[in-house]
């Protein structure tokens, strides 16, 4: 929005931004009806599409506790 009221052109703020023409205007749009709180990210992150609560419990005791095996390293005389 910034750029936008400053003088920039769409094109320029697509470029700057990595954008979606479609993207910036929605964004126009939430803007002029709802001032900032417009720009709220209402994105729901998170994988629950894929993984149940407890497979997210055992994913995460995973990261935390495995302990990769140590490597050895040869080393070839030459």
């Amino acid at each position: 929005m910034r750029l936008y009221g400053t003088g920039y052109q769409v094109e320029e703020i697509e470029n700057i931004s990595g954008c979606s023409r479609p993207s910036l205007m929605e964004w126009c749009r939430a803007y002029r009806q709802l001032g900032v709180a417009g720009l709220v990210d209402k994105r729901r992150g998170g994988n629950r599409a894929f993984l149940t609560p407890s497979e997210l419990e055992q994913v995460q005791y995973q990261l935390e506790t495995y302990t990769p095996p140590p490597v050895v390293w040869n080393r070839m005389l030459w």
